[in-house]
């Protein structure tokens, strides 16, 4: 018995070895900036028409966005967002293996669950007409549609016609790790303050579902999510109402910081 367990014994490798030897799981960041470099430009231009779309008579309504936050679909955004962020440096198509993908969005679990999820992912992007899917060998080729969810074949929004504004997402998103960091309704928070003009933003949380389609509690979950990263300024102004019974109110007023902010008349990409 002894000298069986002694031939079963194995000795602990030299911790100094392990110091040097390459880590079994790839890191994410490293894909994520390959891909990023890959297209070729410092951020992603998306249509103002994902985060809301106006009707005949001029009156906002909400855009694409919306139907990731009914349905919960924080990774099929985060899918979406760097599928076009790489995509649209190029012929508005990318082709990588699935674990790329998995990697490229933080995934865990194992690498079948990983490819699986990503599958899903597009299968639902494709209903609801932002991608079209193909085959490059034994790759998909995901192709961009258009951003407000018509399924026109997708163009940069200043090609449109007529000429269409856009909002930029710095890639400072993915580089800085904020796209792991930030939860669905900070994700949503932050496209929507893109969308609005820099500086201070007069923003009414009652508003929200018929603006943007997202609920009154999303969007202060969204803002507590945004201010704990140090991601966003709130400030509340005092405001002449005549016809109330004080004479007066508060309104909340957002502007976004750090890699996000943005200044009065240089809005990037020069989407207005």
């Amino acid at each position: 018995m002894i000298r069986a367990a002694a031939r079963s014994y194995k000795r602990p490798r030299d911790p100094a070895m392990l110091g040097s030897m390459p880590s079994e799981r790839p890191d994410p960041q490293l894909t994520i900036n390959a891909l990023l470099e890959a297209s070729d430009r410092p951020h992603l231009p998306l249509a103002k028409t994902f985060v809301q779309q106006r009707n005949a008579k001029g009156k906002g309504r909400p855009g694409p966005l919306a139907n990731f936050i009914a349905k919960h679909h924080e990774r099929a955004l985060r899918q979406y967002l760097l599928c076009h962020a790489v995509a649209s440096g190029g012929d508005w198509g990318a082709a990588y293996p699935s674990q790329v993908w998995a990697r490229g969005l933080r995934l865990d679990g194992t690498q079948l669950s990983a490819r699986n999820a990503v599958s899903r992912n597009w299968a639902w992007l494709e209903e609801a007409r932002l991608i079209d899917r193909g085959r490059m060998g034994r790759d998909a080729k995901i192709t961009l549609l258009y951003d407000d969810g018509s399924g026109d074949p997708y163009c940069h929004p200043h090609h449109r016609k007529p000429r269409e504004r856009f909002l930029t997402l710095p890639y400072a998103f993915w580089r800085q790790g904020w796209d792991g960091k930030l939860d669905l309704p900070g994700i949503a928070v932050l496209l929507i303050l893109l969308h609005e003009k820099p500086g201070y933003v007069p923003l009414v949380a009652e508003r929200m579902p018929d603006w943007y389609g997202i609920s009154t509690s999303t969007f202060e979950k969204g803002v507590q999510t945004l201010r704990r990263n140090d991601l966003l300024e709130r400030r509340r102004d005092k405001v002449d109402a005549p016809l109330s019974d004080t004479g007066f109110t508060f309104v909340y007023r957002y502007r976004l910081l750090d890699a996000f902010e943005r200044q009065e008349g240089k809005e990037a990409g020069k989407s207005d």
